[in-house]
């Protein structure tokens, strides 16, 4: 009963850093796969209910830290980055804060006072789950994922809607290969529409015909220094430079948030085509 409470108190903290609105879907959605781990660990782990307590405490804590600084929540498919972590280091300090540990800060201490309460070993009567237990299991499955296959979602949506603990099986279903198909012809249809629709000639097209082109794409850099003076002293005076020349000069690019946030910027620039999202477009070419 605590490691519940505690978890439905910890998961209402998240939301309440991360979620766009107050939705009773929410917490419905929490409790009801919730239930479901419960009766898994059970059935799987005879009830080690702790060890269901450090591996939501700690997703928790990810979670939190991954979306101050993107604004979005982690994919299971960004575990190839985690070689990468040391090299972000200072990124992850600056979105440390104290309520971050608010997750994992009682693990210790409710380990021990579990711990203490237990019985002795001699004195354990843990009943092995029977075929009703199975059954069960996974009848809640069945019925916790069909509102998933009933409607197009994207991950985001679905922690939005049905809570963080939905969104990370969602998200464990879809890294399943041929699992995740895309979309539909007949939406397939409407957008080539629009595409060929843009691909007509533009005020620029053709403009660079024959010449060098030069782009100057710059990593985390704020527009409005450009043309911007202090004190009398341009902060950028080159790139003033390069655009007051023979060049074109566009001020409303903006950031695209996604998976391949930077490595994708290439295709938004160079072949106008904006980024998937959830997943560097890289990878799914490798």
């Amino acid at each position: 009963m605590l490691i519940v409470v505690l978890i439905i108190v910890k998961s209402l903290v998240f939301y309440a850093y991360t979620a766009e609105l107050a939705r009773a879907s929410l917490l419905l959605g929490t409790l009801s796969w919730l239930a479901f781990l419960l009766l898994l660990f059970w059935v799987v782990f005879r009830g080690k209910f702790f060890l269901l307590y450090c591996v939501i405490s700690c997703i928790l804590f990810v979670d939190f830290l991954y979306f101050q600084y993107f604004g979005f929540l982690p994919s299971v498919k960004e575990l190839v980055h985690v070689g990468q972590v040391g090299a972000v280091k200072d990124s992850i300090i600056y979105v440390l804060h104290p309520e971050s540990f608010i997750f994992i800060v009682d693990l210790i201490p409710v380990g021990f006072y579990l711990r203490k309460k237990a019985p002795p070993a001699e004195e354990w009567t843990v009943r092995k789950p029977g075929y009703t237990d199975i059954l069960i299991t996974i009848v809640m499955l069945i019925s916790l994922i069909v509102p998933f296959s009933s409607e197009a979602l994207q991950s985001y949506f679905v922690f939005n809607r049905y809570g963080v603990l939905a969104y990370h099986m969602f998200d464990l279903v879809k890294a399943v290969p041929g699992v995740d198909k895309g979309i539909a012809v007949d939406e397939r249809v409407s957008y080539n529409g629009y595409v060929n629709k843009m691909a007509e000639a533009g005020k620029y097209f053709s403009i660079a015909e024959g010449r060098n082109i030069i782009v100057i794409q710059l990593e985390s850099f704020q527009e409005f220094l450009v043309n911007f003076s202090y004190n009398g002293q341009e902060i950028t005076p080159n790139l003033n430079r390069l655009i007051s020349a023979d060049s074109l000069y566009f001020d409303e690019v903006y950031q695209q948030v996604g998976a391949g946030n930077t490595s994708d910027c290439e295709f938004v620039i160079l072949n106008s085509m904006h980024s998937l999202g959830e997943v560097s477009v890289y990878q799914t070419r490798e």
